[in-house]
């Protein structure tokens, strides 16, 4: 505590902070950009009108809609929806909007 006081008082000579290393920099994301997120369902945010973010909407992959489109198997379907609403938990329990899109059986 007295040297803190010290410091404070100016009577002790303040510590040098440490250099920061020049900031490095990653390689440009190739993913595209609705599908660049991590994980099952395509995440766009939902903007308030006071420009914060509301919530945000839930889709499927364009590939797995294509697939699902194609093999029409109602199993499969209903596995893809259930899996969909699954990732809008964590945004529901923060309170915020949630949308899923879906596409017609």
């Amino acid at each position: 505590m007295k040297t803190w006081l010290n410091r404070l008082l100016g009577s002790e000579p303040a510590r040098k902070t440490p250099q920061k290393s020049a900031p490095v920099t990653l390689p440009a994301s190739t993913a595209k950009p609705a599908e660049a997120g991590a994980g099952f369902a395509v995440r766009r945010p939902l903007v308030a009108a006071n420009g914060n973010v509301a919530g945000f909407e839930f889709c499927l992959p364009a590939s797995v809609e294509e697939r699902l489109r194609r093999k029409a198997d109602p199993i499969a379907q209903g596995a893809h929806a259930l899996a969909l609403m699954s990732s809008m938990r964590s945004t529901l329990d923060n309170g915020r909007v949630a949308l899923a899109t879906l596409p017609m059986a």
